[in-house]
Order: C-alpha cells, then structure tokens, then sequence
C-alpha cells in the first residue's frame, strides 16, 4: 500500500514537471482597454449602418418615364424584384445587426467610467501614551462598478 502511494505521488510530481508551461496570468483590464473596445465598436457600428443604407438605397428602381429597354443589363422584371428585395432584406438585417454594437460600445463606455483610481486619506486611532489618538495615512484603491 505504502509503495502504491509512492508511485501514484511520484506519478503526481512527475505530471507537473512535464506539463505544458505555465502562462501568464491574465492582464488586468485597464480604461484604456474598455475605451478602445468602445470605439472599435462603434467604429464598426456605423460602418455596418452605412452599408445598410447602401443597400436600401442602392436598388431603388429608376424613374417611370425613363428609357431602360437600352440599357447594358437587359434583366427580366421579376428577376430584378427579387433583387431589389433581396437587398432590401440584406440592408435591413445588416443595420439591425449594428445595434448590439452600439449597445455593447455604450456598456463598455459605461465600465470605463466605472472604473477610477482613488487615492484619499484613511484615519486611523493609534496608540500614545495617554490614549488613542486618529492618525491620519493615505490610501490608494481602485474602484469597479460591476452592472
């Protein structure tokens, strides 16, 4: 039995000193970090709103009095409804898919508003020789509202 435990820590030891290398433990996210991600989503928020628009402006049909029989594309008319519909729906869909980034960029914006580094001072009693007199330090923290 005594051998038997031996080997299984042994075996334990030996794991550990083979195993993969230790990584790095995460870095801390700064304000900096959640102001970054707020202005990337929001950069490719309105980027995806632009596109959107452009695809429900782009397929608008051309006005009725004008000439398209002599046009490059000579399409049939169905064909080109389901097009236009088709954009439609896409553009549609891709400005609905911008709003979770503006949400998500407002809520990063928020957390880094949340977070703040404070630096007052802390009192403190203390011990003299006829009683306990409030010492004053300074104290540093850092604050983070979780939502």
């Amino acid at each position: 039995m005594k051998r038997i435990i031996i080997l299984l820590l042994l075996f334990t030891f030996c794991t550990d000193l083979f195993s993969q290398q230790r990584t790095e433990p995460y870095r801390k996210i700064t304000k900096a970090d959640y102001l970054r991600k707020s202005r990337n989503r929001n950069i490719i928020g309105w980027v995806m709103v632009g596109c959107g628009v452009v695809c429900l402006i782009a397929p608008t049909p051309p006005p009725p009095n004008a000439d398209v029989g002599n046009s490059l594309l000579d399409l049939p008319h169905s064909f080109v409804k389901t097009a236009n519909t088709i954009s439609y729906i896409t553009g549609a869909l891709i400005i609905g898919g911008s709003v979770p980034l503006f949400i998500s960029a407002h809520n990063n914006k928020k957390n880094a508003g949340a977070m703040a580094i404070m630096i007052k001072t802390e009192s403190m009693p203390g011990f003299a020789q006829n009683g306990f007199p409030i010492k004053a330090f300074p104290s540093a923290g850092i604050r983070i509202v979780f939502r």
